[in-house]
């Protein structure tokens, strides 16, 4: 928890930095988030303290950074590749903080892993997530880390008004993303769980791209009960 806590707090900070604004929404989002394992942790420190044989083993629960060269050699490729990333990350927060989150637990990363405390290894071992995602993100644009605010808003309001389990023509892309936010039934996603997906994805992008008549729509909508379209 205290990893979470001093990445909140550089993730509050780098909002601070790139809206120029304090944000208070995101404030009392971070505020929640620390408050609700805070009596877990008080009590385990207590416990910590004032148990004889717990505190023996804090005692001897030695686990220092090594050099700092080690953590160049052992995250320098990763770190490097993930460069980009940061950037990117960096752009969008100027528009939306939780862009920021990513790169402002890589920043607190090398901070936490020379604490003056015994466990300063234990403190950097969950850097490998937001490394990856970014080393990631930038590679592939069609491979999307992140979906819009207007798709989900869109996917939000299919789950409010349509009914349940009702289909939907959309992309591959959003349709793999629908049943995770709706009640509702993709007509192409998930790769191994969409049957015949090649016929049923170049039936879609030749619906999108306009080469179907409208027999040829008819009978795409009657034969699969499509109810809904979603149109890139």
């Amino acid at each position: 928890m205290a990893v979470v806590y001093a990445i909140l707090g550089v993730w509050g900070l780098a909002a601070l930095l790139g809206n120029r604004r304090f944000m208070t929404r995101l404030v009392w989002r971070c505020a929640v988030c620390a408050i609700v394992p805070a009596p877990l942790l008080i009590y385990s420190a207590y416990v910590f303290a004032t148990n004889p044989i717990m505190s023996a083993w804090v005692g001897q629960n030695l686990l220092p950074s090594p050099h700092p060269l080690h953590y160049v050699f052992g995250y320098g490729l990763l770190a490097t590749l993930a460069l980009p990333g940061i950037r990117w990350a960096w752009r969008r927060g100027q528009r939306a903080a939780p862009y920021l989150l990513l790169p402002a637990w890589i920043v607190a990363g090398p901070v936490l892993a020379y604490l003056p405390i015994g466990v300063q290894r234990r403190l950097l071992e969950g850097i490998f997530i937001p490394l990856c995602i970014l080393a990631t993100q930038w590679r592939d644009p069609a491979n999307r880390l992140f979906h819009t605010e207007e798709e989900i808003a869109a996917l939000d309001w299919l789950n409010a008004h349509a009914a349940d389990d009702a289909i939907v023509l959309s992309e591959f892309d959003t349709g793999n993303y629908l049943p995770v936010r709706t009640s509702l039934r993709a007509f192409i996603g998930h790769g191994p769980e969409t049957i015949r997906l090649d016929m049923k994805r170049e039936q879609a992008r030749r619906f999108f791209a306009g080469a179907m008549n409208a027999d040829e729509q008819r009978s795409l909508f009657d034969t699969y009960r499509i109810r809904y379209i979603i149109f890139p």
